[in-house]
């Protein structure tokens, strides 16, 4: 964690958006020859070159922790600056997705309607006793911000609240501890999904070989 704050991480879509599957397919490909389900690499500020190596996960491009952190940290001294610049609000790309996502970490998920809320909100996040506690994405409600409880599978919501304009960091940090469940065991979620007949259509073809949706 200490390690990635020099980062900026982004969280990847993979076959839900064409477009990032493209820039993907040139960062890293499996045996296959296809895009694979998860890619990591660490990249340039402008996004154009892989410091060290890319692959499936961390796990496949270095052997441990340490050894990532220690990759982490030499590959960013080149690029640090003093201090960050205004930092936006982190949102997924649509709410379909975002529901789908605040599911399977076992997380609410915030609505966010205007602009003015964006910028409220993105001024709590960044604080340490709200990073990553909930998933966010803009919506066309006219309603500010609004709480939303995912359902196991998240393919559908229930509304809980809407946050109050004045409401503190410490106010929302422990209202959203109330929602949180963890993230769930995938191939045992996956399981259970298959027997109740849920299914999920992504927005282009699954190339990976090693998905089960193969």
């Amino acid at each position: 964690m200490k390690a990635s704050r020099k980062w900026v991480c982004a969280r990847l879509a993979t076959y839900e958006n064409a477009a990032e599957a493209k820039v993907l397919e040139r960062i890293f490909v499996g045996r296959s020859g296809q895009l694979e389900n998860t890619v990591f690499a660490m990249l340039t500020p402008d996004g154009k070159t892989i410091l060290g190596r890319a692959d499936r996960s961390p796990r496949f491009a270095y052997r441990d922790a340490a050894e990532l952190a220690a990759a982490m940290d030499y590959y960013a001294q080149p690029y640090l600056q003093k201090g960050w610049g205004e930092r936006g609000l982190p949102k997924v790309q649509d709410y379909r997705l975002a529901l789908n996502i605040a599911a399977c970490d076992g997380l609410p998920l915030i609505l966010v309607g205007s602009d003015a809320w964006e910028e409220r909100l993105a001024r709590l996040v960044w604080q340490k006793s709200l990073l990553g506690q909930a998933i966010f994405v803009r919506g066309s409600s006219r309603h500010g911000a609004t709480l939303i409880l995912p359902d196991q599978f998240g393919l559908s919501g229930k509304m809980l609240y809407r946050l109050p304009q004045d409401i503190k960091a410490d106010q929302l940090a422990e209202l959203l501890a109330n929602y949180q469940s963890g993230p769930k065991n995938a191939r045992s979620h996956i399981r259970e999904g298959i027997q109740q007949g849920v299914n999920w259509e992504t927005r282009i073809p699954v190339t990976d070989p090693h998905s089960p949706r193969r």
